[in-house]
């Protein structure tokens, strides 16, 4: 009988190690007195823990951020659309030419931005507000009579559908 040195469990003469601890067996020696170590079997498939898990949130995060904003890129083009395509229009069409007389100025403030807007008053009696630069709005004052240089789309009323370009003063007004 065979008996390991290490953990002293014993095994008939044809074994060469012991199968607990792997250590090689020696024969005719006597077993150690005392109790015996328990015997622990381990497994034949080695118990690995798992790798730690990479951070996806990083990308994640990059790739919701990079989404959003395509997005809202996309909804300012695609609202542009509309406004850009009226832009166009308008400054395909012929100018026209109206002798005017200046209603009014104003001049809006929000936040900062300041528009500038003039009325002015048709030979027809109508009443037309044109958005302007600062150039022009800063030399137009009110009552003053001259010609209008513009475009307007004839089926609409908005603001947005005129073009200013420029205007001239009456020489009797200077």
């Amino acid at each position: 009988m065979k008996i390991c040195t290490k953990c002293g469990y014993q095994y008939p003469d044809n074994e060469a190690f012991c199968g607990n601890c792997g250590n090689a067996l020696v024969s005719g020696q006597p077993v150690p007195m005392g109790s015996p170590q328990p015997y622990n079997q381990q497994p034949a498939y080695q118990i690995r823990p798992l790798p730690a898990k990479k951070s996806l949130w990083k990308w994640k995060l990059w790739i919701g951020t990079s989404e959003v904003l395509l997005g809202v890129f996309l909804l300012v083009c695609f609202c542009m659309i509309p406004y850009e395509m009226k832009r166009a229009e308008l400054n395909t069409m012929p100018e026209q030419i109206a002798q005017v007389e200046v209603i009014e100025t104003n001049r809006h403030s929000s936040s900062g931005n300041a528009s500038y807007s003039i009325y002015f008053k048709f030979p027809d009696e109508t009443e037309k507000k044109f958005s302007v630069e600062w150039e022009y709005y800063s030399i137009i004052s009110k009552g003053e009579k001259g010609t209008l240089f513009y475009k307007e789309r004839s089926n609409k009323n908005n603001v947005d559908n005129r073009l200013f370009i420029r205007f001239e003063k009456d020489s009797a007004n200077d």
